[in-house]
């Protein structure tokens, strides 16, 4: 028989994470940009192309927190179309102006009133919460929806400048 004294357990209770900004930022991003690839159907809005990998490109810089995860700050382009193409996005952004205000003119003009507006904006926890849970919804939505053509969607005009 066993006679030595049971030992209670001295594990401390584990100290609640301290919320880590970087990280949430990731997180976000990445659920951010599954939805944007499901709002675009997989589709360069340039140029059409669906094959390869599709980038997520913000209109407005990521560095703006308050469009960091608006939808209507990005959009699915390909490679060529976003940083290697003489017309990309990154090597001639004067083009890209161009041509995103001539096909989402009013998407535009909301995003400057957007960043306007959002000169004060903190990304703190419970903000960072508030955006994944809208992220994942909206995931959520769109993932019901088929590509256009196949199935009737659910939702009517889901995407300004469609034929752009």
């Amino acid at each position: 028989m066993n006679t030595r004294p049971t030992r209670l357990s001295s594990k401390k209770p584990k100290k609640p994470k301290k919320w880590n900004a970087a990280k949430s930022k990731r997180k976000l991003d990445k659920l951010f940009s599954e939805l944007i690839h499901l709002m675009d159907h997989n589709l360069c809005q340039r140029c059409g192309k669906s094959y390869g990998k599709l980038d997520t490109s913000h209109c407005i810089p990521r560095e703006c927190l308050c469009l960091r995860w608006n939808t209507e700050n990005a959009i699915l382009l390909c490679p060529r179309c976003h940083k290697f193409g003489s017309a990309s996005w990154h090597k001639s952004p004067l083009e890209a102006v161009f041509w995103f205000n001539l096909v989402f003119t009013e998407r535009q003009l909301r995003l400057v009133q957007l960043k306007r507006q959002g000169e004060e904006y903190v990304f703190d926890e419970p903000e960072a919460l508030r955006i994944e849970s809208f992220l994942k919804s909206q995931i959520k939505n769109y993932a019901t929806i088929e590509t256009p053509g196949t199935v009737p969607c659910k939702k009517k005009d889901y995407k300004e400048g469609q034929n752009g």
